[in-house]
């Protein structure tokens, strides 16, 4: 079994959920969903592969062009492992979207994750997660999916159609300070936003709102936006708040 880590991660927690969640197999590919000039259509897979396949929820979905990434890739009955990694609020309706695509691409859902990393946005919110704890779940987790993908079976993933509404959150990366014009912003974008002559220049029709660009300034220089993620705090601290959990679905 030839085993695929495919995941879209711009500030990393997701990429540690998912090679915790695979540490249980001898050897893994990685296949990065953020790389903006990537062809995923060169990958097909076959009925004895195995795929998991993760991303950060926003607003209760995946990132439409995750989705559509993973969508270019072609299976052939090929078990598959969603994850959804969210900043402790909700995954909503992420998991039932993804496995509905992944069934016109020929792919299995056999198992659904939901699993915590800190909040991109707001790094208070489930700060410093996955923790200890967290990734022993996911280890064990893993081991789960490998036993099931031995024969794997459809699972009814959480969430509802009509999915929930997909909107941008309207919360953009600010300058501060003099850019150097180092282009490391520009070249790590994952939806190519950022004016790679200009990195100062921001295309916000396109921008996720993912803070790659921020975790990568050298200079520190782009920053998340104070004041606007201070009134979205307001607005949705209560949400954020407790300790959500792991969880994991599989076929009984």
């Amino acid at each position: 079994m030839s085993v695929y880590l495919i995941y879209f991660s711009p500030t990393g927690g997701t990429q540690k959920v998912m090679k915790n969640l695979a540490a249980c197999f001898s050897a893994v590919t990685e296949i990065d969903l953020t790389n903006a000039r990537a062809d995923f259509s060169q990958y097909h897979f076959n009925r004895d592969d195995l795929c998991l396949v993760g991303m950060p929820v926003y607003g209760g979905r995946f990132p439409a062009v995750a989705v559509e990434r993973f969508a270019a890739m072609q299976g052939d009955g090929t078990p598959c492992a969603l994850v959804a990694v969210y900043g402790n609020r909700a995954i909503d309706d992420a998991l039932i979207e993804l496995a509905d695509v992944a069934q016109t691409r020929n792919f299995v859902p056999m198992a659904g994750v939901q699993a915590v990393a800190e909040h991109s946005l707001f790094p208070q919110v489930a700060a410093n997660r996955p923790d200890a704890s967290d990734l022993a779940q996911l280890a064990e987790m893993g081991r789960q999916i490998q036993a099931a993908a031995a024969m794997p079976a459809f699972v009814q993933m959480p969430g509802n159609r009509p999915y929930k509404e997909r909107k941008p959150n309207g919360i953009f990366p600010q300058i501060n300070g003099s850019c150097n014009h180092c282009g490391l912003c520009a070249a790590a974008c994952p939806v190519g936003a950022i004016d790679a002559t200009d990195p100062t220049q921001l295309d916000q029709s396109r921008c996720l709102g993912c803070m790659r660009c921020v975790e990568q300034c050298p200079a520190g220089i782009r920053v998340r936006p104070a004041e606007t993620l201070a009134a979205v705090w307001a607005r949705l601290e209560q949400a954020f708040s407790g300790h959500k959990e792991n969880h994991i679905w599989l076929a009984k």
